[in-house]
């Protein structure tokens, strides 16, 4: 799109994997999971603000890896390749904590999107949590051939 990305990491923990993480990483609920906190810019502009969820059964240490380009760390390092994708897109009211991340008034509009990622063996590796400022993108999907 021509224009200039930058991430910021927030910080990465191990935490206990809520219902709904458990689920999206097909891991028992409690069970150990990277909770990946960053912020994305384009041409200097912050963007979005996500929580990315990473399943820890196939990233060991993974805290202590640069985790500004995490896909190509994934590749690299641990020679993973994401190849399925579900990603859900709702517009949403940006409230309160994440609407003070972002920098807006809470309660104007953004976008929130999920996406869970897997190998082509089903590994399910990761699953982001993403809101988004709502001028910033366009969304273009093309189906078929």
């Amino acid at each position: 799109q021509g224009r200039v990305p930058r991430t910021e990491v927030l910080g990465i923990k191990r935490v206990a994997a809520s219902v709904q993480v458990a689920t999206a990483l097909a891991l028992e609920l409690g069970e150990a999971v990277y909770r990946l906190r960053r912020r994305r810019f384009a041409d200097e502009r912050l963007v979005f603000v996500e929580t990315i969820w990473l399943n820890p059964r196939y990233l060991p240490d993974l805290e202590k890896q640069p985790l500004e380009a995490l896909w190509k760390l994934l590749a690299d390092v641990y020679d993973i390749q994401l190849t399925s994708k579900q990603i859900t897109i709702t517009p949403t009211a940006l409230m309160n904590g994440v609407a003070e991340a972002l920098g807006v008034s809470s309660g104007c509009p953004g976008l929130y999107i999920t996406r869970i990622s897997e190998t082509a063996e089903g590994a399910r590796i990761e699953y982001d949590e993403e809101y988004w400022l709502n001028d910033v993108m366009t969304i273009k999907v093309k189906t078929g051939s």
